[in-house]
């Protein structure tokens, strides 16, 4: 369970599942306002495969600005440097839209030949932000910059 990554979302606070090989990945919920007993959320098909595996990563994020009156969840999957973003549509249903996949290798605009990823998060809903082992890069979620990549900074350690 990924407690450092607990989001508040609609007056609920979800965390992210990840258990050992028996068990598929869910997001848990709790309604802190009303003290309702917890839900189970189930996450897309397609994340369940490989959630084993070594270099798999999930993590859930707020999908929406903060000056929006509705916000959704955000789940972002990384694994063998491919990245896929979906977002929960109707949340009775646990019903998902797939936003991104992206292998890493193949985006334009990074300065690394064979990138290592060391971290990343969503920001407002509509950047991906994403940090290599020398640099740090946004990548565009939404229309008005989506799929458009920018290196906001190198490390300098």
């Amino acid at each position: 369970m990924k407690f450092n990554m607990p989001i508040c979302c609609n007056g609920v606070i979800h965390f992210i599942f990840l258990i050992a090989l028996l068990f598929r990945p869910y997001i848990m919920s709790y309604n802190v306002e009303s003290g309702d007993t917890s839900t189970m959320l189930r996450v897309p098909k397609d994340t369940r495969r490989g959630t084993h595996d070594s270099s798999c990563d999930m993590s859930i994020f707020i999908w929406g600005k903060a000056s929006e009156a509705e916000r959704f969840i955000c789940l972002v999957r990384l694994r063998k440097s491919v990245f896929a973003v979906w977002i929960l549509t109707d949340y009775e249903s646990s019903r998902w839209l797939r936003n991104l996949k992206v292998r890493t290798k193949g985006v334009v605009g990074l300065r690394e030949k064979d990138p290592k990823l060391t971290g990343f998060t969503v920001m407002n809903g509509d950047l991906l932000v994403f940090a290599t082992e020398t640099r740090v890069y946004s990548y565009g979620l939404t229309e008005e910059n989506y799929m458009k990549v920018e290196e906001i900074c190198q490390l300098r350690f």
